[in-house]
């Protein structure tokens, strides 16, 4: 999980969840960390008053997370990543890889054939149709 905290000699006063050298410079490239990148709360105030719920979300995915929680706003956040996968600013295959990251630690822990929750098309899972390639 990453910190809101900067390291001056790796990110200037960037939080580190917004770095990419911090979360791929170090974390990925120099450590070798292949898991899952988790983001802490992005609504917490040095992510919030710095850029804003749906920029945090595009930065921090930017940086390296893999996994966003609770943006300050979920519908901002959502806009925001769609709007960057549409201008190029983020790319599919970047997406992907945190996609696969996420569905092979899914697989670890057997959740395909356990549910916790059953499965429904929310407001939220039928928005990712808008994302060419994200339901097959």
């Amino acid at each position: 999980m990453s910190a809101h905290i900067a390291f001056p000699a790796f990110t200037g006063e960037t939080p580190a969840t917004l770095s990419a050298a911090m979360l791929t410079g170090v974390l990925r490239d120099s450590l070798k960390f292949k898991g899952l990148v988790v983001t802490d709360a992005l609504q917490m105030g040095a992510i919030c008053r710095q850029v804003g719920a749906g920029e945090a979300a595009v930065r921090a995915f930017e940086a390296g997370s893999d996994l966003l929680l609770m943006p300050a706003d979920p519908d901002s956040a959502i806009a925001s990543m769609l709007a960057a996968l549409q201008n190029g600013r983020l790319t599919t295959a970047r997406l992907d890889s945190s996609v696969s990251r996420l569905l092979a630690i899914k697989r670890q822990l057997h959740l395909f054939e356990r549910r916790a929750v059953p499965a429904r098309f929310d407001r939220a899972y039928r928005r990712l149709e808008v994302i060419p390639g994200c339901r097959g």
